[in-house]
């Protein structure tokens, strides 16, 4: 009995305990980032670029790691999860007045537990980046045929006539 109490203590132990956890070496900052605060698992980082060249920059990062890369937008910016073998990271990219701003966070995993992140929820894996908006299409310009025919004119029917009868 003092056996596996024993050994019942010595697995408990272990399932707590936690790897030290830092960033991934390979999620490197943008180009030109000028970090405001750093720890082992959490960074936040300006840069004078557009969200959108942000975006594109982690998705290329994530890609090449062969993680999905899931943009989220969220009303204040765009929030992206992944599942690092590293560390759960998220990652949040913001526009400021000195162009975005971004905060990457690694948050440690159990021992031996796996990553709740990608559930049977999840859609479209590394979706392209949508096109970029034709600005020299008008309405004018728009092909004849493609445009929905014109609805036929509506024939007098007097009151109290059915025309199906």
């Amino acid at each position: 009995m003092i056996k596996l109490c024993v050994l019942l203590a010595a697995c408990v132990a272990t399932a707590g305990a936690q790897t030290k956890v830092s960033l991934p070496a390979w999620l490197s900052p943008y180009p030109g980032a000028h970090v405001e605060s750093t720890k082992s698992t959490d960074t936040s980082y300006t840069v004078a670029a557009k969200p959108d060249d942000v975006i594109a920059h982690y998705r290329k990062l994530l890609v090449s790691q062969a993680l999905p890369f899931i943009p989220n937008f969220d009303g204040m910016g765009t929030s992206v999860r992944a599942a690092a073998a590293e560390c759960d990271l998220l990652l949040k990219i913001r526009e400021s007045d000195a162009g975005t701003s971004i905060r990457v966070s690694c948050t440690p995993r159990m021992a031996g537990s796996r990553s709740s992140l990608y559930g049977a929820d999840v859609g479209v894996a590394n979706p392209a980046p949508p096109p970029p908006p034709d600005d020299k299409a008008t309405p004018s310009d728009a092909d004849p045929k493609k445009t929905a025919p014109p609805e036929p004119p509506k024939k007098d029917i007097p009151n109290g006539v059915n025309p199906k009868s």
